[in-house]
């Protein structure tokens, strides 16, 4: 099994967390008898609010017993109510494609909540790694360019020899570069950072550690070619960067977290992967680009993919999890 494709374990992870939807823990929460909400003539009682909780994982369950968590509880279950009403209003609770949409519509909002409550509460990012970040990965300073583009790789390997000899930069610049905007100006393009130095196709440790007043060599520009040297540098204040810092090192590490608890939730509900279904799914995949539910019949949407304690995953819940998750879709299953 573990030379199968490690995307199917890590699509399973995101239908897990909403499987795990049919677990039943015995504990408890205690709460006031009679109604606690009313939708038109329909009556939320205490205890229908009591069993939605314990259908919940415990994992999912929220710390406390108070007003704030009740309130928490009973808003999920509204939302579920208020659907079944508008779906019968419409006559739609019967429909099949409708139950089936209303189904993806829940599951995803337990995978949201999963993640809310077990993942995202547990990720952190403190000022001291902002800081580490800012000063190791070139963010904390901008640096005045310079620069002669060229079309041919000829030309400005010749241009680099006159300059390696002596060969004044300004006026090389003007006579050879084909950007108007810095040839009047001696192929100065002004002050970069890191981020606009990648768009220039500038390698990040080249643009980290070039010597100023230095010559790089000769480096490609989608179809042209280019040279540069940097001439003075600016110090940024961490503040311009600050937010930008904090959500890339927040989402690698949610990322990180979340690959973690798939992990773990594979290993405590002894996911085990059905060589059959994977059999199956490849031939789909040799067939089709993307492999959509589309492209399954009633009879193979319901093959099992994964089996799990307590029950299996097939391949529709997966494929509905992939197409479902726009965050799957980057780096986790297609």
């Amino acid at each position: 099994m573990s030379n199968r494709k490690p995307w199917t374990w890590q699509g399973c992870g995101l239908v897990l967390m909403w499987s795990l939807a049919a677990c039943s823990p015995s504990a408890e929460i205690a709460l006031e008898p009679g109604v606690v909400a009313r939708i038109d003539s329909t009556s939320i009682s205490a205890a229908e609010m009591r069993d939605f909780v314990i259908q919940m994982p415990q994992s999912l369950r929220l710390q406390g017993q108070d007003d704030p968590v009740r309130k928490r509880y009973l808003r999920s279950l509204l939302g579920k109510s208020l659907l079944l009403l508008e779906a019968k209003e419409r006559g739609l609770d019967t429909a099949q494609v409708v139950q089936t949409k209303a189904m993806q519509y829940w599951r995803q909002h337990l995978v949201d909540t999963y993640r809310q409550i077990a993942l995202v509460s547990n990720v952190q990012v403190s000022e001291e790694e902002i800081r580490a970040y800012f000063a190791r990965s070139g963010l904390d300073r901008k640096r005045q360019m310079a620069g002669i583009l060229v079309e041919e790789d000829s030309t400005a390997q010749r241009i680099y020899e006159q300059l390696e000899a002596g060969g004044n930069f300004a006026q090389l610049a003007a006579e050879y570069t084909i950007d108007e905007r810095s040839a009047a100006q001696g192929g100065v393009l002004g002050f970069i950072d890191l981020e606009q130095a990648r768009r220039l196709q500038i390698p990040d440790e080249l643009f980290r550690s070039l010597p100023n007043g230095q010559l790089s060599p000769v480096l490609p520009m989608g179809t042209r070619y280019q040279i540069v040297r940097f001439l003075q540098d600016q110090p940024v204040p961490l503040e311009e960067k600050r937010q930008q810092i904090r959500n890339m090192l927040y989402e690698r590490k949610r990322l990180e977290q979340e690959r973690a608890e798939v992990a773990s939730l594979i290993r405590k509900l002894d996911v085990q992967l059905v060589p059959e279904g994977l059999e199956f799914l490849l031939d789909k995949a040799a067939l089709h680009t993307r492999v959509r539910l589309t492209h399954l019949t009633d009879e193979e949407v319901g093959q099992p993919l994964f089996t799990y304690k307590g029950g299996q995953i097939s391949l529709g819940d997966y494929l509905n999890a992939l197409w479902g998750d726009k965050r799957a879709l980057t780096g986790w299953g297609v």
